[in-house]
């Protein structure tokens, strides 16, 4: 199955006002005190997190076998998190977008990494390819648990994925006709600091978060290579800023608005 949507006409079970329409929220101290508390629990960095939840921005250049397994790591822990949260009923909405030059990695596999999935240098060491492992398994409870998930990349790049990896990707498409979405991007490639996944977070109380993450696809690491994460509210701060740079970005390449899905 081959299957692409026209951003500007996709339509998910959230609320579509456009940002400006919504009024003003303020961020519950409870909300954020509770994440930081199971991301503790669940390991995620603890350096990472003190700068998210002191600044609202971490940003580092280094190895990627050192990052790598410390971001990725932390990415996978969040998205844990939001899948409990939308089993649990503590977030109410959560919409994803996988921004990358080709289509996710977590969703062309099944949980077995090759050669063609990923980087050979990723492939031999374990720290790193545990982290495609682990998000392959958590999107999978992602969808299952009613989340939204958008995987955008440029539209040419989908050839340089295998048949047996679009298989997969098609299979989860059919299987979550209400959650996953294919969006092909009118551009030649990403800039690298717009590589990456973006979260809306809404809460039970109707509150909006972001939490979007930069770094290199597992296809193709660098050296030295940049990692960047946010979280904090979307109407200001460093995260409302990311959201903002994201979605104008996804906007030009007719990719979705993320701004028109918030309304608290």
């Amino acid at each position: 199955m081959y299957r692409y949507i026209i951003a500007s006409s996709l339509i998910v079970s959230v609320p579509s006002l456009s940002y400006a329409e919504c009024p003003c929220q303020r961020v519950h101290e409870s909300f954020t005190t509770r994440l930081k508390a199971r991301l503790a629990e669940l390991h995620a960095d603890e350096q990472i997190v003190h700068a998210l939840f002191t600044s609202g921005i971490v940003n580092e250049k280094g190895e990627d076998q050192q990052l790598r397994p410390r971001y990725v790591g932390t990415q996978a822990i969040f998205e844990q998190i939001m899948t409990q949260g939308l089993s649990s009923g503590s977030l109410k909405n959560v919409i994803a977008v996988i921004h990358t030059p080709l289509p996710a990695t977590p969703l062309c596999t099944e949980g077995e990494a090759t050669s063609d999935l990923v980087d050979l240098s990723i492939l031999l060491d374990e720290k790193r390819l545990q982290t495609v492992r682990e998000r392959s398994a958590v999107l999978r409870a992602f969808l299952q648990s009613g989340g939204v998930l958008m995987a955008t990349y440029p539209g040419e790049a989908r050839g340089q994925r295998s048949g047996a990896q679009l298989a997969i990707f098609d299979q989860l498409l059919m299987q979550y006709p209400q959650e996953l979405f294919d969006v092909p991007l009118n551009c030649h490639e990403l800039p690298p600091e717009m590589v990456g996944a973006t979260y809306l977070l809404e809460t039970a109380q109707g509150e909006w978060f972001i939490y979007s993450v930069r770094f290199t696809q597992a296809t193709s690491p660098q050296d030295p290579t940049h990692a960047g994460m946010w979280f904090g509210s979307v109407q200001r701060g460093p995260a409302a800023v990311r959201l903002n740079r994201v979605s104008a970005y996804l906007r030009s390449c007719e990719g979705p608005d993320l701004m028109t899905y918030l309304c608290k």
